[in-house]
């Protein structure tokens, strides 16, 4: 501040110096002036050495006396043009020293001027930048006062202490490292954009001779004759994937894997493990998961008959059964009713106080097959062999209606 103090201090007390110009007009009188000076200066020596003639002159008696004056005079007169001479090739000498002065002193006018002009503009930057760096420093001090306030809130919501000298060298050089690592990785983004413009080029330049090839083959009969095979090949591709979609959804039957000797099929929510001598088209096992259906009577019949139509339709019908006692179960549970499935399509049933074992068979559901009261408690033979022999439930519904008919 006190540098700037006297800076403008400076620039006041000479801001009003200015040096003479000289104008066109001026120049012209001072040449004037110079020439009326020495044209005086040649008068007044000429008359000086008249006078000076007029008086040796009349000092002279005789006759070589006068001869002698007369030569001393020639002499006289011959150093007095050379000193003239001499006078006046000093005069242009200092003439020209004056003009040479002259322009040094408008030079450094002119430098002095700029130098003036750089130091009012210096100063006013200097105001300037000391005004932003006040107003900074009250923008900061504002900052803190809000950072204070926003610490003081966070330690009073959150119960935090905060510590009040925190370290900002750290906090910068983590800033610095991020800012680094965004820099390399706009770099590597950079040099990946690179060289995926310079495999589109490359792509482009392929593709346009594939079709310049192309364009070539166009003409080709037997490639054409080729290109119409395939066509074709794709057709029946398409229907034949078309129609197996639409028997697998009509049988609900899908062939999942077909590889070698081992083939899957899936039902509903099972899988059908199967395995098949290609060459012979034998069936030698089947395996199914989950494990909750029994269907290993019917694997075994399959394999000594060679029949898979058989196992797949059998085991398709019994998965379906099963599927149905699973959901009569659930509607009963969801009436309020306490019935389990237990292992071996064997089910247990309560129902006012009285446990019920009914035994269903692979074929449930269906109107040959009834279902089977294996025991209840309390016992009640005779209620069994009603149930067994008169009733003839297909269904845990059908059941667990004429138990309570019974029972009323």
């Amino acid at each position: 501040m006190d540098d700037i103090a006297a800076a403008e201090k400076y620039l006041k007390e000479h801001a009003k110096f200015e040096l003479p110009v000289l104008d066109m007009d001026t120049e012209k009188t001072l040449d004037e002036v110079r020439q009326e000076i020495l044209t005086l200066e040649k008068e007044f020596v000429f008359e000086q050495i008249k006078q000076q003639f007029v008086d040796d002159l009349g000092a002279l008696a005789s006759p070589e006396a006068m001869r002698e004056f007369a030569t001393n005079s020639k002499l006289e007169l011959e150093q007095g043009e050379l000193m003239m001479l001499a006078k006046e090739k000093e005069f242009i000498a200092a003439f020209q020293a004056r003009e040479e002065l002259s322009k040094k002193l408008e030079d450094i006018l002119i430098e002095l001027e700029a130098r003036r002009e750089t130091l009012i503009k210096r100063v006013e930057e200097t105001k300037y930048v000391v005004e932003q760096n006040e107003k900074m420093r009250q923008d900061w001090k504002t900052l803190q006062r809000l950072n204070t306030q926003k610490k003081t809130v966070l330690e009073l919501t959150f119960k935090l202490k905060i510590p009040k000298d925190a370290n900002y060298a750290e906090m910068l050089d983590e800033q610095m490292q991020g800012i680094i690592k965004d820099t390399e990785r706009e770099r590597a983004l950079e040099d990946t954009a690179l060289e995926l413009s310079a495999e589109v080029k490359r792509a482009e330049l392929a593709v346009e001779e594939l079709q310049q090839e192309a364009a070539r083959r166009a003409e080709d009969p037997q490639l054409i004759d080729r290109i119409n095979k395939y066509q074709q090949l794709v057709d029946m591709s398409k229907w034949y994937q078309n129609m197996t979609n639409v028997m697998q959804t009509i049988s609900g039957m899908q062939v999942v894997k077909c590889e070698g000797s081992t083939m899957i099929v899936k039902i509903s929510d099972y899988t059908i493990d199967l395995k098949i001598d290609a060459k012979e088209g034998v069936l030698e096992d089947a395996k199914i998961s989950p494990s909750d259906i029994d269907i290993s009577d019917v694997i075994e019949v399959a394999v000594e008959e060679n029949d898979l139509s058989l196992l797949l339709m059998e085991t398709r019908s019994r998965v379906h059964n099963f599927q149905k006692l699973i959901e009569d179960i659930s509607t009963l549970q969801q009436k309020g009713i306490m019935c389990a499935y237990r292992q071996d399509n064997c089910v247990q049933i309560t129902l006012m106080n009285t446990l019920y074992q009914v035994q269903a068979s692979t074929e449930y559901g269906r109107n040959h097959e009834w279902l089977k009261l294996c025991s209840m408690s309390p016992s009640d033979p005779k209620l069994i062999s009603v149930v067994n022999k008169e009733l003839q439930c297909t269904t845990l519904q059908t059941l667990v209606d004429r138990l309570l008919e019974y029972q009323e």
